[in-house]
């Protein structure tokens, strides 16, 4: 279900990127120069600077597709990396292992280091940290969730936001290109 959406995206952003490069970019760039008026040279020259500016807009989406399709989206800090405990006596120490469960279960009694109660994530039986949410798609707590993405098949959340935000940055403009290159061909 996960590869689905991740394929379909994918083959669409693929579809739209050769078919623009064959359609109109490899003519425009191999027709360069050859136009006997100004206006055509001018035209030729537009199109290679929009084939230009779309073949780099639409590798970079991939690139930033891949980075996004394969960054978790946000662990939460326990199952990550060892943090600073509160220790059974009440003092604080800085824990060498993971949190435990009785480390973590006194985390959701007293609260955080900053004092912040936290709640309870009752599908994962685990404490569940502020801006911390579980996704039923996923079947686990993600750090700032923003939302579940069937198109890449996971949630965008704190660890593959930025990489989300290029790609839909660079498949844009990468759609504008495509748009304003290929538009003469249906003129026509």
């Amino acid at each position: 279900e996960r590869w689905f959406g991740v394929c379909f995206s994918l083959a669409l952003v693929l579809l739209c990127f050769v078919t623009s490069v064959v359609r109109s970019w490899v003519p425009a760039i191999a027709n360069f120069g050859s136009g006997a008026t100004g206006g055509e040279v001018a035209a030729s020259v537009a199109l290679g600077v929009g084939a230009i500016l779309g073949l780099l807009s639409g590798t970079l989406a991939l690139v930033s597709f891949a980075r996004v399709v394969i960054v978790h989206p946000g662990r939460v800090w326990y199952e990550l990396e060892p943090r600073p405990v509160r220790a059974a006596d009440g003092v604080d120490a800085v824990g060498t292992e993971p949190a435990t469960e009785a480390a973590t279960d006194s985390l959701v009694t007293t609260g955080d280091l900053t004092g912040e109660r936290w709640r309870h994530c009752g599908k994962c039986d685990r404490p569940k940290p502020p801006c911390v949410h579980h996704c039923s798609r996923c079947g686990t707590c993600i750090d700032r969730m923003d939302h579940h993405c069937p198109w890449i098949g996971q949630c965008v959340g704190r660890g593959n936001h930025k990489y989300f935000l290029l790609f839909l940055g660079w498949t844009a403009l990468g759609g504008v290109c495509v748009v304003a290159t290929t538009a003469p061909n249906f003129v026509a």
